[in-house]
This record gives C-alpha cells, structure tokens and sequence, in this order.
C-alpha cells in the first residue's frame, strides 16, 4: 500500500496491476477457485482504486 501521493508513470503500473488482479480474480473464479479469487479480491480491497474497490466488493457478493 502506498501512503504518499503518486504521479505519471508509476501510479498508472499500479492500477494496470490492480487491473489484473481483478482480471486473475474472475479466471479463479470461472475455475471454480472462490477462495482463490476471494484472496486476491481482498488485496484490490486494500490497494485499488474507489472503482476497483467497488468492482472487487460487487465479486465478493456475488462469492457469497
């Protein structure tokens, strides 16, 4: 997690990662891994994006 502010280059890399967390999170997800994309879910939790976060909060409810 980053606690200082982030510009250009390097906090564009961090939402594109946190963009394929969620992209690995719904592969666990079609291979039937909830624990697995549950995990990773948590992570964009933490360290994405108000959208991330709430595309990340959406999967968890529907992981029940």
């Amino acid at each position: 997690v980053f606690t200082y502010p982030l510009r250009g280059h390097l906090q564009v890399c961090i939402r594109y990662g946190i963009s394929r967390k969620l992209d690995l999170a719904l592969a666990y997800i079609d291979m039937g891994d909830r624990d697995g994309a549950k995990d990773i879910l948590d992570e964009v939790m933490i360290e994405g994006t108000n959208d991330q976060q709430g595309d990340a909060k959406e999967l968890i409810a529907k992981l029940g």
